[in-house]
C-alpha cells in the first residue's frame, strides 16, 4: 500500500514528521485500516481528527457535539430567537 522506502526516506531527511488525517468514510470500514496501521507500525506519528477510526491506536481529536449544540442553542435564545429548528442527520457517524 504505502511505499515504506519513500516514507522512511522522508522521515530520515526530516521532511516528514507525521500525519494529521481525517479518515474518509470508506477508510472507516474495518478492511480499509491497513494504510493507517502500516504508518503506526512504522512508528510514524498519526493524529486523526473529525472522522476517526476507534480501532486504531493513535491520537484523536474529537468534538463534543452535544455540548456544542447546547451552547449554540443557548446563544440563539440569549439573542432573542424563539423559533429555532434543529436538523439532524439520521445516519450515525463517529466524529
Amino acid at each position: 500500500m504505502i511505499k515504506r522506502s519513500l516514507i522512511l526516506s522522508a522521515l530520515k531527511n526530516e521532511t516528514l514528521v507525521g500525519f494529521i488525517i481525517a479518515a474518509a468514510r470508506q477508510s472507516q470500514r474495518i478492511e480499509k485500516h491497513e494504510p493507517f496501521e502500516e504508518l503506526i507500525d512504522l512508528g510514524i506519528p498519526l493524529v486523526m481528527f473529525d472522522s476517526v477510526i476507534d480501532e486504531l491506536e493513535c491520537d484523536k481529536i474529537v468534538n463534543d457535539h452535544y455540548q456544542s449544540g447546547r451552547r449554540a442553542l443557548e446563544c440563539l435564545l440569549e439573542s432573542g430567537n424563539r423559533i429555532i429548528c434543529i436538523a439532524l442527520v439520521l445516519q450515525v457517524y463517529q466524529v
